[in-house]
């Protein structure tokens, strides 16, 4: 079989502190299984300098594309769609990077081992934290991650993460996010996918780095963005069709956070504590497909050692 052309998408709003980083790691990628045809940078109305450092980064691969109206990530992921030129699309966040030279070909490779597979996730890893709010992140993560990747042997929603996700040409033939979902988008790519008769794939080795918030206002915000996106996913799919795919067994839940408590107590009650002080913090109760972004996520300057 010959190698699978590749394009990159990378939605971005004011995202000039990592964007280069990004850019710059994406182009050091290495594997015998497929060619980078294109990183198409969509820089969605942001007030920085995002579209100029990208710019910078001379390489006839990339593709900047430059918005003065900011229309959500979900808009311009639709305009992805019809834009790449590869066989496989993979859409990055432009507030990680790639834990390695092989991120490509290992999130890649799924497609060719089965023709059935429509859509890929990889694995999100939290970088080395800079303040103990941000540990107690991290620990929070590393839980959660501990979780999904033990459900249904890893295939399920929330391994389809936003930050890090491919899809076929086939699939994404078939994609469009309609314009009220918002920060849900990725379950909503998850969920459409199996209704359209893909296989989805988990992919731990296509692993790439983020920072968790640093600040309490930005998991606020994340977290808020996750509450409500059930009651929005409720307008395209049934009530049991979300509940089955979001169900984690009590016994899973409990094994796992009995084994984290015992390994790191501070840690776990610290976490605890936040999640219940974020249940009684005032919230924007106002729907929007343009979510307020985290600001203490965006520097990934200090990246994790191996």
């Amino acid at each position: 079989m010959k190698n699978l052309q590749v394009s990159i998408g990378i939605p971005a709003y004011n995202e000039e502190a990592n964007i280069k980083n990004l850019l710059q790691n994406l182009l050091q990628q290495e594997g015998d299984n497929f060619e980078l045809l294109e990183i198409i940078v969509m820089s969605d109305g942001s007030t920085d300098q995002t579209a100029n450092v990208a710019k910078s980064v001379t390489d006839r691969r990339i593709i900047v594309k430059e918005y003065l109206e900011r229309l959500g990530k979900p808009f311009r992921q639709n305009e992805l769609l019809g834009l790449f030129a590869g066989d496989v699309l993979i859409i990055l966040d432009a507030d990680v990077i790639s834990a390695n030279n092989e991120f490509i070909s290992k999130i890649t490779s799924p497609f060719i081992r089965n023709p059935r597979i429509g859509l890929v996730g990889g694995k999100v890893s939290p970088i080395e934290p800079r303040t103990f709010f941000e540990k107690i992140m991290n620990f929070s993560a590393i839980l959660k991650q501990d979780i999904y990747e033990k459900l249904n042997q890893g295939n399920n929603i929330y391994l389809c993460h936003g930050r890090v996700r491919a899809f076929s040409r086939d699939f994404a033939s078939q994609l469009n996010w309609p314009k009220d979902i918002g920060s849900e988008e990725d379950a909503y790519s998850y969920l459409i996918s199996i209704e359209r008769g893909f296989d989805f794939s988990y992919q731990p080795e296509a692993e790439i780095f983020f920072r968790s918030p640093q600040a309490f206002r930005d998991y606020i915000k994340q977290s808020s963005r996750f509450m409500r996106s059930k009651k929005q996913l409720g307008k395209y799919f049934t009530n049991e069709k979300i509940t089955a795919n979001f169900f984690i067994s009590f016994n899973l839940l409990l094994r796992t956070t009995l084994k984290f408590f015992i390994r790191h107590p501070i840690l776990f009650v610290s976490c605890l504590g936040i999640f219940l002080a974020s249940r009684l913090a005032p919230k924007n109760k106002k729907y929007t497909a343009l979510w307020e972004p985290s600001e203490t996520t965006k520097n990934l300057n200090q990246i994790r050692e191996e």
